[in-house]
């Protein structure tokens, strides 16, 4: 089954006036100097390139943290049990295999004003909100969501081919995108990404592809009827690709009105 998207028109659409970054989050890689190192490092960040900031992945807030080859998986939670959220986390790493990151976060709640929730809804494209505050006459009123994280980071080695393999395989987050094309630089010409919402494609979804390591304006995409979206490839520079999504919740349960989760997967193009 499909997932598809119906959008508000209308004053909703004409409340956006800024741009809201401060929900992006990713994991960030960084390469050895040395190419046949064993240890990469990995840190965890939020914004956007001209504010981005560490986000604070401590314990409390990790649900699950491993790292997944055709090795089988690796479980990295002992890593952050007394992280302090800003020093680089070392990773074992083997040069010539491909690997993915995984981070997922339990819930937390947020409450915002109602112009403060419904620009920032609108920036990220999740239209089960804006469809259901639009059809209760709820958009005068303050949003109030509990959320979760869904990260990864894609691990390339640079002599490991086009084949995607595993790097195209689910892993089981909530909200997850999966890559299409291979991001490696020598391969497809563009970038194709495919985005599950519980195991299920999503369309009309947006994807937002950013540059980590320098300013510049986030490309969006909107999926297709099979979850797809695809963006024209980098040259170079760190990336990664950003979505949102959410369903209603009780609020006797809950005590909010969605439950959100945000999803992102980081890759590095290198230098051109």
């Amino acid at each position: 089954m499909k997932l598809r998207s119906v959008f508000v028109s209308g004053t909703l659409f004409s409340a956006a006036t800024t741009s809201c970054f401060a929900h992006d989050a990713w994991i960030e890689l960084q390469s050895p100097a040395n190419p046949a190192a064993m240890e990469k490092q990995i840190e965890f960040f939020i914004g956007h390139a001209e504010d981005r900031t560490h986000y604070a992945a401590d314990a409390a807030r990790i649900s699950t943290f491993f790292a997944q080859s055709d090795d089988g998986i690796d479980n990295l939670l002992p890593l952050m049990k007394d992280y302090t959220g800003k020093a680089p986390i070392a990773l074992s790493h083997s040069p010539d295999q491909a690997s993915v990151i995984i981070l997922n976060t339990f819930r937390a709640r947020s409450e915002l004003e109602a112009e403060a929730f419904n620009n920032y809804v609108i920036e990220e494209g999740i239209s089960p909100i804006m469809e259901l505050r639009g059809q209760s006459g709820d958009l005068n009123k303050p949003g109030v969501e509990v959320y979760s994280r869904f990260l990864k980071a894609l691990d390339i080695p640079a002599e490991a081919g086009c084949e995607l393999g595993m790097l195209a395989e689910p892993v089981g987050q909530v909200l997850e995108i999966i890559p299409v094309t291979h991001p490696g630089k020598a391969c497809e010409t563009d970038l194709a990404f495919e985005l599950l919402y519980f195991g299920e494609p999503v369309e009309g979804a947006t994807l937002h592809l950013n540059r980590t390591d320098e300013t510049v304006e986030p490309i969006k995409a909107v999926t297709d009827e099979n979850g797809h979206a695809r963006f024209e490839k980098p040259t170079d520079g760190m990336w990664y690709v950003h979505a949102a999504w959410a369903m209603p919740v009780s609020r006797d349960r809950f005590d909010a009105d969605f439950a959100t989760s945000f999803a992102s997967v980081s890759f590095n193009m290198g230098t051109d």
